[in-house]
């Protein structure tokens, strides 16, 4: 339970808290065109960290799924 809440917490910080923080930070110093690239590049690692959690997500279930097979369980 608790790595469940921690696990939720740090997400919230990866995409809500940092990017707006940071990008309030970075507007208030560049250009449009230089935040605009920023929000792009942050985009972009969300996208990648979340794709990395789905491959992880995939790869936990099957791990499930296949030791729920050797023990002659099924369903959750």
């Amino acid at each position: 339970m608790k790595k469940r809440v921690r696990m939720i917490i740090v997400l919230v910080c990866v995409f809500v808290v940092l990017p707006v923080v940071g990008g309030l930070v970075y507007l208030s110093r560049t250009s449009a065109q230089d935040a605009a690239r920023y929000y792009a590049e942050a985009i972009a690692q969300r996208d990648q960290y979340i794709a990395q959690l789905q491959q992880e997500n995939a790869y936990l279930r099957a791990e499930l799924e296949a030791a729920q097979r050797r023990s002659g369980m099924t369903g959750f």
